[in-house]
C-alpha cells in the first residue's frame, strides 16, 4: 500500500480504515478500538491525528519491516497449451472462441456449468433482441448472432415475433447448436470446471505430500 492509496482511505469510515491498516505491524493491538490507530512502535494513537497518519504512512513507505509468509513451490497441472483461453461459455463467450478459432488460433473454452449458452440455455431466457436499430430501419447486428439464428431456423427452433423485431427460440436447441458450433470450430471445451479444478488441486496437494520436507 503506497502513500497515495493510504490517502484515499481518509474520507472513509473508521471501521473500514481499521480493516485497511490491519495488515500493518501492530494493527492487531488496536483491533476493535474504533478510536485508535496503530503507531510506529506498535502502540495505539488517536485516529485522525497527524502523528497517527504519519506513522501509518511510514509503514506504507517501507519504514518498518512487515511480516511475510513464504509459500512452498508446488506442481500445477497444465490442462492445455493454447493461444487463447476464453473464460465463460455464454453465447458471447462461444462467439469469441469461435471467431478466434476461425482466425487460426488454438482455443479452449472454459465454462463452469454443464453446457454453453449462459442464461439463454441454463436459465431459459429465450428472447433475443432485434438485429436492427431502435427505429428498426438499419441492421446493426450480424456476424455469429445472425449465423446462429439461421442455424436455429433450419431446426425450426426460432420465431421472429414481429417484422424486424426480437426473436423467441428453443433454449434446448440453442444449447445443441452451440455445442456443434464449438466442435466444428475445433475448440477444446472444458465444462464443469470447478470440479476439474478441485481434481487439479488434489493432484497438487498429493504431489507436495510425496516430497520430503526439510527441517
Amino acid at each position: 500500500m503506497n502513500r497515495q492509496t493510504l490517502d484515499s482511505y481518509a474520507p472513509l469510515n473508521i471501521g473500514f480504515v481499521l480493516r485497511a491498516v490491519n495488515k500493518f505491524e501492530g494493527a492487531l493491538s488496536c483491533r476493535g478500538r474504533a478510536s485508535r490507530f496503530p503507531d510506529a512502535d506498535g502502540g495505539c494513537e488517536r485516529l485522525g491525528s497527524s502523528d497517527a497518519v504519519s506513522s501509518a504512512r511510514r509503514k506504507a513507505d517501507g519504514g518498518s519491516r512487515m511480516h511475510a509468509i513464504r509459500e512452498e513451490a508446488r506442481d500445477i497441472p497444465v490442462a492445455a497449451e493454447v493461444d487463447v483461453c476464453v473464460l465463460g461459455g455464454s453465447c458471447t463467450g462461444v462467439f469469441a472462441a469461435v471467431r478466434a478459432a476461425r482466425l487460426g488460433a488454438r482455443v479452449v473454452l472454459v465454462e463452469r456449468q454443464g453446457r454453453f449458452g449462459g442464461t439463454a440455455t441454463n436459465s431459459l431466457v429465450n428472447i433475443w433482441h432485434s438485429l436492427y436499430d431502435t427505429e428498426q430501419k438499419r441492421q446493426i447486428i450480424a456476424g455469429l448472432t445472425e449465423e446462429v439464428l439461421g442455424r436455429l431456423k433450419r431446426r425450426d427452433a426460432v420465431t421472429q415475433l414481429s417484422d424486424r423485431g426480437p426473436y423467441a427460440f428453443n433454449s434446448e436447441e440453442l444449447a445443441i447448436e452451440l455445442d456443434e458450433l464449438v466442435t466444428e470450430s475445433g475448440i477444446e471445451p472444458h465444462r464443469h470446471r470447478p470440479r476439474a479444478l478441485s481434481r487439479a488441486a488434489a493432484f497438487s496437494n498429493a504431489s507436495r505430500a510425496s516430497r520430503p520436507v526439510s527441517r
